[in-house]
This record gives C-alpha cells, sequence and structure tokens, in this order.
C-alpha cells in the first residue's frame, strides 16, 4: 500500500478512500443518517456536508475545503487532511465490506 495525500477538496462525484472517511465523519458527528459509506460522494454525503458546515459556521458550499477542515480543527480537533490515505491494490476493496449490513 502507497500512502497518498488527503485531497485539496471533496467535491460531488468524486470516488474513494478519502470520500469514505469523510463519510465516517460525517456519520459520526450525525450530520445526515441517510449517507451510505460507500466512498461516492453523491447527494447524501453533499447534504451531510452542508449540514457540517452550516454547524461549524462556514459556508456551505458542498465542498470538503481548506476552510471546513480548519473549522472542524478548530472547533472539534479533526484534521481530515492530516490523514494519510492508502491507496489498496487493484481489487482489494470489493473484498472489505463498504457499510454495516
Amino acid at each position: 500500500m502507497n500512502a497518498l495525500m488527503f485531497p485539496d477538496e471533496l467535491k460531488l462525484g468524486d470516488k474513494g478512500q478519502a470520500v469514505q472517511v469523510l463519510q465516517l465523519v460525517l456519520l459520526a458527528m450525525g450530520c445526515n443518517r441517510e449517507i451510505i459509506h460507500d466512498g461516492e460522494c453523491g447527494n447524501q454525503t453533499g447534504l451531510g456536508l452542508h449540514d457540517l458546515q452550516v454547524r461549524l459556521g462556514v459556508s456551505p458550499t458542498c465542498v470538503f475545503d481548506d476552510a471546513t477542515n480548519s473549522a472542524l480543527f478548530n472547533l472539534h480537533g479533526i484534521n481530515l487532511k492530516s490523514l494519510p490515505i492508502f491507496k489498496l491494490e487493484e481489487g482489494f476493496e470489493r473484498d472489505l465490506p463498504m457499510s454495516p449490513p
């Protein structure tokens, strides 16, 4: 596995493990319980991100950006952009459970 940097932005249509990390944070913080932890930034993840941004007092753009990350860190001590993201071997992800049954 190779460590990658957390992307500068996450927005609708983005996919991958960084989105999964964001989805876990949104779910843990109670931002839109309809989010499916699937690694795809779809409408439900966008709504959860909007909710988070409103709670944090940042402009609700539905894009996880530096302003959102800074507010998340300042208010809750969570810095997603400091987390390593690992690129898994092709096909490895299909063997991992994405959501609880």
